[in-house]
């Protein structure tokens, strides 16, 4: 398979998540959020599984793995029905802007449990990045 920048996948995710939260509001403005999110992890296991099928590797399964790919499911699936619940009756903009501060948690699990760096630029960033989300959300 041909490797692909990490910054590439990551400007493009970025598109992805966008499109997902504009198509996540419709959705809740006629389905409840329970059902909008069984029908849109229901298309992504489908999705991701005929994936796997075409282009996957033969899979290198480990008890570890399986236990964290579970867990990484049921929060990832508690907060999106909470985000989902968000959108169907606030504004599209302020709940995604919210949620979009996932990655101050994130980096802070990884610099105090995951013995992962950051710089004084990249400490600055997550400063800015914050402060950014925070005015647009007031």
């Amino acid at each position: 398979m041909v490797e692909t920048s990490p910054i590439l996948l990551a400007v493009f995710a970025m598109v992805m998540y966008g499109l997902w939260s504009v198509f996540a509001k419709l959705a809740t403005q006629s389905l409840p959020p329970e059902i909008t999110l069984v029908l849109s992890y229901g298309s992504a296991g489908l999705l991701v599984l005929g994936y796997v099928v075409v282009f996957g590797d033969p899979p290198d399964i480990t008890v570890s793995g399986v236990k964290y790919a579970l867990l990484s499911g049921v929060v990832v699936s508690i907060g999106t029905l909470a985000y989902y619940k968000g959108l169907r009756t606030g504004n599209t903009a302020l709940v995604t802007t919210i949620t979009a501060l996932f990655f101050v948690v994130t980096s802070l699990i990884g610099i105090l449990f995951l013995g992962e760096s950051v710089g004084f630029s990249d400490a600055i960033g997550f400063v800015l990045a914050t402060a950014a989300v925070i005015f647009i959300a007031i």
